[in-house]
């Protein structure tokens, strides 16, 4: 790609944007031609920029399935991207990054290696149960608006132990305190720590689902 396009601040123009789309294609043709490389390489080139949802370009038929190692290139180019400085936007940080991944931009990604991704980076997923710092249990539905590497959890179990999930009650684990700017409500666990409790936000999780 020309490195103008690379480094341009504004907006692309159309021709500029047929240039963005078409330079995977361009890239897996000059591979195949390369000596002495193997054809995988051709193939992540061509698919690195196709969404697990298929979206994204070139456009691939849906009914065929992209390649495994396409699929974890994809997790690491879109990471890469989103850290790095560009001329038209400041990068986030790594937990901002993999907290946009996992909550907003989910769907463009093998659900599998965007979980284990998350894991490596201590995000946890949607639909992950948590222990909270206030002793209440929750369920991470969706990302905060707040602070891109936070969730925003649904309460399942109250710090008495009583089943609350019914309520809907909702707590944004962006917000942070006006004076010392610390987050007010802390994931502190992800497993349920025994077996009573793990069969409240069973049970819990039933009635949410």
């Amino acid at each position: 790609m020309p490195v103008e396009i690379v480094r341009k601040p504004g907006p692309l123009t159309e021709e500029e944007w047929v240039d963005v789309q078409n330079h995977p294609v361009v890239g897996a043709r000059i591979l195949a031609r390369t000596p002495g490389l193997p054809e995988l390489s051709s193939v992540v080139a061509f698919e690195h920029h196709i969404r697990w949802d298929y979206g994204g370009y070139p456009k691939l038929a849906h009914n065929k399935a992209l390649n495994f190692y396409s699929c974890l290139v994809t997790i690491v180019d879109c990471y890469d991207s989103l850290t790095t400085t560009r001329p038209y936007r400041t990068r986030m940080s790594p937990q901002e990054a993999a907290g946009w991944m996992v909550y907003s931009g989910h769907d463009q990604f093998e659900p599998r290696l965007l979980a284990r991704f998350a894991e490596l980076l201590d995000v946890p997923t949607i639909g992950t149960v948590v222990r909270l710092n206030t002793g209440e249990w929750a369920v991470v539905v969706r990302g905060s608006t707040k602070d891109p590497a936070r969730p925003v959890v649904r309460l399942l179990v109250n710090e008495g132990g009583e089943d609350v999930s019914s309520n809907a009650w909702e707590v944004d684990l962006g917000e942070r305190d006006p004076a010392s700017k610390e987050y007010v409500v802390r994931i502190v666990e992800q497993l349920p720590a025994n077996i009573e409790t793990t069969e409240q936000i069973a049970k819990a999780l039933a009635s949410v689902g």
